[in-house]
């Protein structure tokens, strides 16, 4: 008995695309799929302990060191030395570009001094000049989230 064309058709069509389709096993997950578990893998549980920053170590070159790590500055406080001129240096361990900026006010409208942009795994030493004695703020200009006081006395 002789099989219709169509029918056979349809077998060869149906067998070439399984075996192109791996045989049944799993495709690569789509983005999203894929997205979420590397950031479940990156972010330490309940369980895990978050990973130690790296290095904030002085060198001695500067008056004052902070570091980036996370999109965070180590501290949230700084201290200067009032009518002297202090040199901060920045170490960014994040990829992202960091700075650090002086304001006269929390709500940072005014800058005093406006450090440069440091691109990810970088450092710089920023020259600032003599302050008065008082309460000062900070911020990296491009995450404002990250900002904290600077106490001059």
């Amino acid at each position: 008995m002789k099989q219709p064309r169509g029918a056979a058709l349809f077998v060869m069509l149906f067998s070439v695309a399984f075996v192109f389709t791996g045989c049944g096993e799993a495709a690569d997950p789509p983005q999203d799929e894929a997205q979420g578990a590397q950031s479940a893998e990156a972010s330490p549980t309940a369980d895990e302990p978050e990973p130690a920053p790296p290095e904030c170590e002085s060198d001695g070159s500067e008056d004052v060191l902070m570091c980036t790590h996370h999109n965070k500055f180590n501290t949230d406080k700084i201290r200067f030395e009032a009518g002297e001129a202090t040199k901060l240096r920045l170490l960014n361990h994040d990829e992202a570009s960091h700075n650090v900026s002086l304001y006269r006010t929390s709500s940072f409208d005014r800058a005093i001094f406006e450090g440069e942009f440091v691109p990810g795994g970088d450092s710089a030493v920023y020259r600032i000049k003599p302050m008065n004695k008082g309460r000062y703020f900070f911020q990296c200009d491009i995450h404002p989230i990250m900002d904290g006081t600077v106490d001059v006395g």
